[in-house]
This record gives C-alpha cells, structure tokens and sequence, in this order.
C-alpha cells in the first residue's frame, strides 16, 4: 500500500492480498519503522508461498533479506527500495523455474 509519497505496508494487509499479489515499492521507504515493516511483510509473504507450494526460500532471497534489514537499520532508503524491488519480482515469479533467474542475484544487486 503505496501512501502519499512514502511506503507504508501493512503485513496483514498483505497477508490477506492473493498470493499473487504483492506490495508495490515505486517509492524508497521514508523512515526505519515503513522500512523494516516492508522486509518483516515481504518475508513472510515469501514464507507463506514457500509453505503453499512446497518449495524452499531461495538462499538468494534471504541473503537480499538480510541486506534488506541492514539498509533499513542504517536508514539507506534507496538501497533498501532497490532490495525490495528485487524482492517483488521474486515473489512475482516464486513458482516459476528457478532457472529463469527471476530469484537470483545477479552483479546489478550487489551487498
């Protein structure tokens, strides 16, 4: 849920959504708590299609994860939007042929 400017995902909001639907990120979070509200939302997403379809998280998505937590405790918002975008587009795509890259990092998404 995209609000005036800034990101502002409400978990259950998104945990109602269809599965195939996730939070648009068109713009960086504008503070810590929208920040870590966004990756606590997207991992649990991630963890509820993972259960659904029987798959694992991908190594990849809990490594941009990560980052994702780091760059919104240290407030880099921009590089936080770019891992969440990331992170979207493989939610997107999670039932999709690993081997089409859509969950994988590549040199574009560095650490």
């Amino acid at each position: 849920m995209v609000m005036r400017g800034s990101l502002s995902v409400l978990p259950s909001l998104l945990m109602a959504a269809q599965p195939t639907l996730v939070a648009a990120a068109a713009h960086a979070p504008a503070s810590q708590k929208d920040c870590a509200a966004t990756s606590k939302a997207l991992y649990r997403q991630a963890e509820a299609l993972a259960k659904r379809s029987k798959e694992i998280i991908p190594r990849e998505f809990d490594r941009v994860s990560a980052n994702l937590d780091d760059y919104c405790d240290g407030g880099d918002f921009e590089r936080a939007c770019i891992s969440i975008d990331w992170m979207n587009t493989c939610l997107k795509n999670f039932t999709k042929n690993y081997n089409l890259g859509f969950c994988s990092r590549n040199k574009g998404l560095n650490s």
